[in-house]
């Protein structure tokens, strides 16, 4: 255990084990919780008997020693008051929570293990009341543990496991990695293996599969460790599904699959999770484009929608001539109006894609206006359910086909 510079603790009516306390941790500022009555310990029976030099310090009074709740908000609010007047920080401050009220003791424990690395109690062997009181003088012991929150991670995983049922997988990643670095052993390996895992979300979410592989890479050996078998098996498909869209994605002189499309789509749920809308149908408009590109390559072998000439058939090549402007290259890069017209025209789409472009029409017009695009209008909630709905009934597809991130929360419990 590393020495400390500063050390908080509760005084009661036996200053005892606060001398035992003090003269065994030798810290440089003391923060003294007292109640009214207690007080005077500190000046009477405590710093009088403190081996060498005095330390630097301060009383902490609790207005209502019996109330716990009460105590925990003084406690919590003058502890963090009195780091900044020192300039200490947490890792350099342990909590001893011997002496005083039961009360006192709990709301010093409760306000201290959201901050210090290490608890401390006095104790021993021998007691009076037939060994069932307190310590006899002379005979205590100093007991110091590491606090059991950075021990266990538990304030940590609980904050990641919110953040990714939010899809903030960066932050969670960044919570994770900053908790392996408080913790040793075991629950060090587990957390880093989970960062790494969140962090291959978070580069999927951006569409950067060979970023997500490669993490996941980083991280797979530790995962059955971790995780265990059956909940491997979701993150591992999950995997899989990355390596098909870094195939297809990889490239950007082909036009991706039919994956991809569910992907963009997946990644609009994500973001309309979070409220925000107007990334959300953005999303589905590429995915819209996506859509009509793949029907472009399918009928003229056309890649990302770039026609020429010589992809149509003859006798519709003055038309795509005569409607269209040729870029510099030679090519026509349309636009998804565009390309719905071109595959109509050439007699392209089937009875049922006759009509797509003009029942999306209208949402594709709600998002070039948005404020995000072209306009001043933001998205709402009811604006991105229509719009994916009525992609949906185009592409002739359901919920259970769009890919889901693993449920990371059974995973995250199971590091504790």
């Amino acid at each position: 255990m590393n020495p400390i510079k500063g050390l908080v603790t509760t005084v009661g009516g036996n200053a005892a084990p606060v001398r035992a306390a003090l003269n065994d941790a030798r810290p440089r500022f003391v923060l003294f919780v007292v109640s009214q009555e207690s007080r005077p310990q500190v000046e009477q029976e405590i710093l009088p008997a403190i081996s060498g030099t005095l330390p630097q310090w301060e009383f902490l009074l609790v207005s209502d020693h019996q109330d716990i709740g009460r105590c925990y908000g003084e406690i919590r609010q003058g502890l963090a008051d009195w780091l900044r007047r020192r300039d200490l920080q947490d890792s350099e401050v342990a909590a001893d929570i011997t002496g005083a009220t039961k009360a006192m003791s709990a709301a010093l424990a409760l306000a201290a293990v959201e901050r210090h690395s290490s608890f401390r109690y006095v104790g021993g062997d021998t007691r009076d009341k037939k060994n069932l009181g307190v310590v006899v003088d002379g005979s205590e012991q100093t007991f110091v543990c590491e606090n059991p929150w950075n021990t266990y991670a538990v304030r940590d995983l609980e904050r990641a496991a919110t953040l990714m049922r939010d899809y903030h997988s960066d932050l969670a990643g960044d919570v994770l990695s900053g908790a392996a670095r408080r913790c040793n052993g075991e629950m060090r390996t587990r957390l880093e293996a989970l960062s790494r895992l969140v962090r291959s979300l978070a580069c999927a979410d951006r569409f950067d599969f060979d970023g997500a592989f490669k993490r996941y890479r980083r991280c797979r050996e530790l995962l059955p460790l971790v995780l265990g078998d059956s909940l491997l098996v979701p993150v591992e498909d999950t995997f899989q599904s990355w390596l098909v869209l870094r195939k297809q994605t990889g490239r950007t002189d082909t036009t991706p699959g039919h994956e991809t499309v569910l992907e963009l789509i997946a990644n609009a749920d994500r973001r309309a999770h979070q409220g925000r809308y107007d990334d959300a149908v953005g999303r589905l408009y590429r995915a819209v484009e996506l859509h009509a590109q793949r029907l472009i390559r399918a009928a003229f072998g056309s890649e990302l929608g770039r026609l020429r000439l010589t992809s149509l058939p003859e006798r519709h090549r003055p038309w795509l001539r005569d409607n269209f402007r040729q870029h510099p290259d030679g090519s026509y890069k349309l636009g998804i109006e565009q390309l719905f017209r071109i595959l109509k025209e050439c007699g392209e789409l089937s009875a049922r894609q006759m009509g797509t472009y003009e029942r999306l029409k209208e949402h594709l017009f709600k998002r070039n206006n948005s404020l995000f695009a072209h306009g001043s209008r933001p998205v709402k909630a009811k604006d991105y359910r229509a719009f994916r709905d009525t992609f949906y009934g185009e592409l002739g597809i359901s919920q259970d086909q769009i890919p889901a991130w693993p449920d990371l929360g059974p995973i995250l419990t199971a590091a504790r």
